[in-house]
């Protein structure tokens, strides 16, 4: 058996503390010319932070995380984005606010396993972080290819080892790099040291930019 039921599936529970995860996509005209296309915009706040990126139809994606308390002291999550997007100086579509936004369950997991008895947790039922570096739909492609092969095999317990130590690789090294960095944006004086730093000298980004694109290994 395979679970791949989302972030209510598996025996995955919330960390202390974990933010929501919050989304809309805005229609063109509603959209303020600064945010233009090819580029990915994203604001850091108090609370969360909010990523914002024109699509190929001219409409504006919009992706958050907030701390739950942040979301029900601002009046919801439009609001919220709205704060976030004002703390950092830019523009805020004037429909932000209001629209209908769609929410997530809490979004940092941690399984109990990934495997069982003639069974496999794949995706995000197998753990998720949140996912400031966009990495969420990726990992689970990469879980699931790597998981291909050895779900392929007649069932033998050594296949749920097999299946810990390829999600290991694969998929929670890379969610280790993301959960750095989210703890660093929960820090205001961190993420500006951060900022500064990556202006004066770029290549200090590079072991995480690396750690990021580095192609999965394949199971052996």
């Amino acid at each position: 058996m395979i679970v791949a039921s989302g972030l209510t599936g598996g025996d995955a529970t919330p960390e202390p503390g974990s933010r929501i995860g919050a989304g809309i996509v805005l229609n063109a005209d509603a959209a303020p010319a600064f945010y233009a296309a090819g580029t990915i915009f994203m604001a850091t706040g108090r609370g969360g932070y909010v990523g914002l990126v024109r699509v190929e139809d001219g409409r504006l994606d919009v992706a958050a995380a907030f701390d739950p308390a942040f979301v029900k002291a601002a009046g919801g999550l439009g609001p919220a984005a709205a704060d976030v997007l004002g703390s950092a100086g830019w523009p805020v579509p004037p429909d932000l606010a209001g629209a209908s936004w769609k929410g997530t369950p809490a979004l940092t997991r941690r399984p109990v396993r990934v495997a069982g008895e003639r069974s496999f947790v794949v995706g995000d039922a197998a753990g998720y972080v949140e996912p400031f570096t966009g990495e969420g739909m990726a990992w689970a492609v990469m879980s699931a290819a790597a998981l291909g092969p050895i779900a392929a095999n007649d069932w033998y317990p050594g296949l749920a080892r097999e299946w810990e130590a390829a999600h290991a690789r694969v998929v929670a090294r890379r969610q280790s790099v993301c959960r750095v960095v989210s703890r660093v944006l929960r820090s205001p004086r961190l993420t500006g040291l951060a900022v500064r730093a990556l202006g004066l000298v770029p290549g200090l980004a590079a072991p995480f930019t690396s750690a990021l694109n580095h192609p999965a290994q394949p199971p052996t």
